[in-house]
């Protein structure tokens, strides 16, 4: 069995760490190294390295290191957030991890929702960091913003975006019921207005449009007028819930033509 190497410094992985400590810096990269102390690439380069397999930083992406402090006593903790806001590809944070960090639910997911487009891969340096990428057939950067979590600045979707995406698909969200308690704190300071061009721009935009609305009649919640003329006169029917859990029995909700397969159980979850 291999033993961990000693945080042991030699003289410029020591001039590293200090500034570390000094300026209080959650993560690093390889350029920062080399404007502060005036190296060539290569030196900043190796000295990152060693000082990650020495357990004094992670790397988290490519040039990008997270700093493990020496009351972490090497071992890195299971942080999200770093390894999200070094992440160049095009994500966001998503659903119910969105919805969480924006106060609308008190239930926060094991692993970190990030959005995704097709064929974006998990980096191999994230290792068993609490991340699940959730893909999505037409990724758009509509409502979403940079915010400070935990320190570090990531990408997710305002409290507007996150709602609308919910009621796309509700089973990202953890149900129709989550979504429920998800609309009903978000509602005293939803921007309808801006709802309404999101689901301009998304894909099925109209049809989570047409879910807010009758969710919105359900739990008695105002909205604005123009919800109804941005769902247009839909063909078909939609369901509230999925049918596999829910059956498919239920009233039909008008304007909206989606069918009320829940029942009281939507606003018995607004208790919890």
């Amino acid at each position: 069995m291999s033993e961990t190497p000693a945080r042991t410094l030699g003289v410029r992985q020591a001039e590293v760490v200090g500034w570390l400590e000094a300026e209080r810096r959650r993560s690093i990269t390889s350029r920062e190294v080399v404007d502060h102390f005036a190296w060539a690439e290569p030196a900043a380069s190796n000295v990152l390295s060693d000082l990650a397999k020495k357990h004094w930083l992670r790397r988290v992406a490519r040039g990008v290191y997270e700093f493990l402090p020496a009351e972490t006593g090497g071992f890195p903790v299971d942080d999200p957030w770093p390894a999200l806001a070094g992440w160049k590809a095009k994500h966001y944070v998503a659903f119910r991890s969105a919805a969480y960090q924006h106060g609308l639910t008190p239930d926060r997911p094991g692993r970190v929702q990030a959005a995704v487009p097709l064929g974006v891969h998990r980096p191999r340096a994230w290792g068993s960091t609490p991340i699940v990428l959730l893909y999505q057939r037409e990724y758009s950067d509509v409502g979403l913003r940079v915010e400070a979590i935990a320190g570090w600045q990531v990408r997710i979707s305002d409290p507007e975006r996150t709602v609308l995406d919910g009621a796309i698909q509700p089973k990202r969200m953890g149900g129709i019921p989550e979504l429920a308690r998800v609309l009903a704190r978000a509602h005293p300071n939803l921007d309808w207005p801006a709802v309404l061009v999101y689901a301009t721009k998304l894909r099925r935009g109209r049809t989570g449009l047409r879910r807010l609305g009758a969710m919105a009649d359900l739990l008695e919640l105002t909205h604005p007028q123009e919800l109804e003329a941005g769902v247009g006169h839909p063909s078909s029917r939609l369901y509230l819930g999925e049918t596999a859990i829910y059956g498919a029995a239920g009233p039909v909700l008008k304007p909206w033509k989606v069918v009320d397969n829940i029942g009281s159980r939507i606003r018995g979850e607004l208790s919890r």
